[in-house]
């Protein structure tokens, strides 16, 4: 009894602490961003405005901007609607200003530098990056949608043509006959 009261509460003592460590909330801080993307049918280079982004969360894990991927889709179907198709995009931020500043005029400068490139700078009032709730938060309503279009119907076979059919059971009896 002793031994089963033990296991009991190293349980509940594990379940209390996965319990705290997942209730922890990520912390909302304003981050800034700026946009870069190439297009490299024709090297054009765009750099959007150093903008302010109010509520975005890092992950603690990776150090990474969490919904990074759907922040640059968003400048990439800007730039395809406005300039062009086939735009590689990425974006950069950091929590100070200063410092992302300052990797901006390196990647401005970077571009004037090569004579090959063509720069197109986009103006803060033109072009924002609207805040994307965590990938996290979305997961469930995502997948929910992706279950109700997709369903698991079992796909029926196209029927054989008749004369291919009766030609296939021909040729595998004339295999099994042989000739003398």
């Amino acid at each position: 009894m002793r031994f089963f009261a033990h296991r009991l509460l190293l349980l509940t003592l594990a379940l209390a602490v996965c319990m705290g460590a997942e209730a922890k909330k990520k912390k909302q801080e304003p981050m800034y961003l700026f946009g870069y993307g190439v297009a490299l049918l024709d090297s054009t280079t765009y750099l959007s405005a150093v903008v302010r982004l109010d509520s975005a969360t890092i992950d603690p894990k990776t150090k990474i901007l969490n919904s990074i991927v759907r922040y640059s889709n968003q400048l990439r179907t800007y730039l395809e609607a406005l300039y062009e198709s086939h735009v590689t995009c990425t974006v950069f931020y950091d929590k100070s200003k200063a410092k992302l500043e300052k990797k901006y005029l390196k990647m401005r400068r970077r571009v004037n530098d090569d004579k090959s490139l063509k720069l197109k700078e986009i103006p803060a009032d033109e072009f924002k990056f609207v805040w994307v709730p965590n990938e996290v938060e979305v997961k469930g309503e995502v997948v929910g949608e992706i279950a109700k279009d997709h369903s698991k119907k079992k796909k029926k076979k196209a029927p054989a043509l008749v004369s291919e059919s009766k030609e296939k059971q021909k040729s595998s009896k004339k295999g099994k006959r042989g000739t003398r």
